[in-house]
């Protein structure tokens, strides 16, 4: 592959800066992602997600833009990697799987149009892995007609896959599936950054979704990129709109500490606390993701004593912004554990709470992620 030095800055992990007009529409944003790891770049439809994937891969140009990946440069002032040298993998919302060809022909497709030799590393992904890993022994002689939309997905990621990326784009990949497809290929999406250890770009907009796979968090709102960062601070920034949506709130990871047989529950720990959940098939010492709406947080200035909620925590109030004419978001500090409530700005004041202040929070609901 043919790489311009880069005057003396090699960013690592994924470097992507576009200024960029398409029709009536601009894009001016800037992303920077680790050399592992899944990062999300959300916002709503129209946003320019995918427009910014299609710099990204080259299919469109932009006028001014900067690409670089783990040191290797695809596009700068002068210079300009065309689509197919660009070791990318992709994954769009309809599999793109080629209809003529079996499971086995789709995969073996992408294998042998592998990036492995232009790669810095040398890293080669295992084809006989991948198989096994995405579970397609039993589908390898079928053709895509032939399979459900969640099945369609896993071959085409790992299609993706086996051409050893430098790169993996996942363009809202759950968007076209029913609810029984989804459930049958998230788990894969969310091992992706124990699978691979190269840049992941996530695109959705889907909240439920990055909660569970993204690590990393980047939101765009009409062309631009606002910021990006760890989600679990993006998610509970004040000063962005994440925050303060019908979807607000808080992921938490937590360890399965024990189980109350008695009553079918798992006891988690985390920094603020215990939290008791519904037993699954959870195992004792593992880490699990949680997700607590800030709806399902509801505010107390003295310890409740008599309640049916199981989970309270000592917390401080770090932050209060208004959401509209009734209700405010109130952020909360559990323990270094940052966390929302929703409530009434009638609750706000016959509470008198403010920022600085300690009280508990009683969480109704826990949602357990992963």
């Amino acid at each position: 592959m043919n790489v311009l030095p880069s005057n003396g800055e090699t960013p690592e992990g994924l470097y992507a800066q576009f200024t960029h007009m398409r029709g009536t529409f601009s894009i001016e944003a800037t992303l920077e992602a680790p050399q592992s790891g899944v990062t999300a770049l959300f916002g709503p439809s129209g946003c320019g997600k995918t427009t910014f994937l299609r710099l990204l891969c080259g299919v469109d140009r932009a006028k001014v833009g900067k690409v670089c990946v783990n040191g290797m440069w695809w596009q700068n002032r002068s210079f300009f990697l065309q689509t197919w040298k660009r070791p990318v993998g992709v994954v769009f919302q309809d599999s793109r799987l080629f209809p003529h060809l079996t499971v086995k022909n789709n995969l073996e497709y992408g294998a042998k149009r592998s990036f492995a030799s232009k790669r810095t590393n040398g890293y080669r992904v295992n084809y006989d892995h991948t198989v096994s890993w995405l579970g397609l022994e039993r589908l390898l002689d079928r053709f895509p007609n032939g399979l459900s939309g969640g099945e369609k997905q896993r071959v085409a990621l790992g299609r993706a896959i086996l051409r050893n990326p430098s790169l993996l784009l996942l363009d809202e990949p759950m968007a076209s599936l029913d609810e029984s497809s989804k459930i049958e290929i998230i788990p894969y999406l969310e091992e992706l950054r124990s699978e691979l250890s190269i840049p992941i770009l996530y695109i959705s907009h889907d909240i439920y979704e990055i909660h569970r796979i993204a690590d990393r968090v980047a939101l765009m709102e009409k062309g631009s990129l606002l910021t990006s960062g760890d989600i679990k601070t993006i998610l509970t920034s004040l000063e962005l709109p994440i925050s303060r949506g019908s979807h607000a709130g808080a992921v938490i990871n937590a360890d399965v500490v024990e189980h109350d047989k008695e009553f079918n529950l798992s006891i988690l720990e985390f920094e603020g606390g215990k939290i008791s959940v519904a037993r699954g098939g959870m195992t004792i010492g593992k880490n699990v993701k949680l997700r607590i709406n800030a709806s399902d947080v509801a505010l107390a200035l003295d310890k409740p004593r008599n309640t049916s909620v199981l989970n309270v925590f000592g917390v401080k109030v770090t932050g209060i912004v208004e959401i509209n004419e009734s209700q405010v978001i109130v952020k909360l500090d559990a323990h270094g554990v940052a966390m929302l409530s929703k409530i009434t700005k009638k609750s706000l004041d016959a509470l008198s709470i403010k920022r600085g202040d300690k009280c508990y929070a009683m969480v109704k609901s826990v949602a357990l992620m992963a």
